[in-house]
């Protein structure tokens, strides 16, 4: 059942409303800052409003606790959200929002709490960067202002991070900031900000390079970790989410068949001998690799592998590699050193066609996709077919 008390935040110094609900729970801050000394058993003591603090608390939990008596009533709320039940009740009861307005961290909470694994890590370390520049746990959110966000980019230039890590982490700032304005009908302040480019780092290997990576002499799973880059580029840098969904029955006919997974569009590939013992060696019993068996997280294997293979590379004189590269360096060395045209390199990769309108009437024939893979595996293993 739904319940609704006073709650104290010794971090923060804040009276919130504080909403529990099947097993949840969600808060909401009110105008109400005291010392810790001043907070005793759900009252406000020594404090000389310490009457008129308490009469403005008790009442604001009266109406709370009727307004959620009335939306019980009303609304099947079991199956509802405690976040949800706490915008509800607060709407409800109070006519001024900007008196009991969220802190940015709240706002932060609310925005990243039901993300993706991943954009909820970097949501933390970016928070984490944020309370070393603010150096305030509860930030009113009407002070992250134009001069805020500024001040916030010259602290990560000066702490050393890349200008690819700043706009990751100003990103977040700006969804939530954007998540504000919605929600609390506030004025959203970044609408001039600086556009940060990118930096585009290289993400390619000379054929020296791939063919010295290729032939490290590993062990154990560094070994295995290397078979599988070789697998990667020699299916023209499968990502890594859509090799983990492969199956056994992926195979029809010598071909890959799949969906990509960022794309939704369908693909499929010849398998080439190199890549097929590559695939016997490591066949799994409900997925197509053993590699993915039990996987619970692409991500975080992902990470695992480029770790391995990129403590590698460095101890052999090579840039930190990643799964990545494969595919970048595929395309790269089928354009540079084996004179395969750009269109032909663009239909490999499952990119659309630059010519769009033409590519409705056209339909590709896979068999050059085929010898282009070919003519780039033969020259990057030894077999110099593919060179000029």
């Amino acid at each position: 059942m739904a319940n609704v008390t006073l709650f104290y935040n010794k971090g923060r110094k804040t009276v919130f409303l504080s909403f529990s609900h099947n097993g949840g729970n969600s808060r909401r801050a009110l105008s109400v800052r005291l010392e810790q000394n001043q907070w005793l058993d759900g009252k406000v003591v020594n404090h000389p409003d310490k009457k008129q603090l308490n009469v403005f608390l008790q009442s604001t939990l009266s109406q709370a606790q009727v307004a959620l008596l009335e939306l019980s009533k009303k609304t099947p709320i079991k199956s509802l959200q405690v976040s949800t039940i706490r915008d509800l009740v607060c709407d409800d009861i109070f006519n001024d929002h900007a008196s009991v307005l969220p802190t940015f961290q709240e706002v932060w909470q609310m925005k990243y709490s039901d993300c993706s694994e991943g954009s909820r890590r970097l949501a933390d370390t970016a928070m984490r960067s944020i309370l070393k520049y603010d150096k305030r746990e509860n930030t009113p959110i009407e002070d992250i202002s134009l001069d805020w966000y500024n001040g916030y980019v010259n602290f990560l230039r000066e702490n050393n991070l890349s200008t690819n890590s700043i706009i990751m982490y100003t990103s977040k700032v700006k969804s939530a900031l954007s998540y504000a304005a919605r929600k609390y009908d506030l004025r959203y302040p970044l609408n001039d900000v600086e556009y940060l480019r990118p930096e585009s780092r290289p993400r390619t290997l000379s054929v020296e390079q791939l063919r010295c990576l290729f032939g490290i002499k590993a062990k154990w799973l560094s070994k295995e970790y290397l078979d599988l880059f070789k697998l990667i580029f020699m299916l023209i840098g499968i990502n890594m989410q859509d090799l983990c969904n492969l199956t056994n029955d992926s195979i029809r006919a010598g071909r890959l068949y799949y969906k990509r997974s960022k794309t939704g569009k369908e693909y499929d590939i010849k398998i080439e001998k190199e890549a097929l013992e590559i695939i016997e060696r490591y066949r799994g019993k409900n997925k197509l690799l053993s590699f993915f068996e039990g996987c619970d997280s692409v991500p975080k294997m992902t990470s695992r592998i480029d770790t391995y293979i990129s403590r590698l590379s460095t101890r052999n004189g090579l840039p930190p590699v990643t799964t990545y590269w494969m595919r970048h360096t595929w395309a790269t060395i089928a354009f540079n050193d084996c004179d395969i045209p750009m269109d032909i390199i663009a239909c490999a990769l499952g990119h659309s066609s630059s010519h769009k309108v033409t590519a409705i009437y056209v339909h590709p024939d896979k068999k050059r996709v085929d010898e282009a893979n070919r003519k780039v595996i033969d020259y990057v293993f030894g077999n110099n077919k593919g060179a000029k």
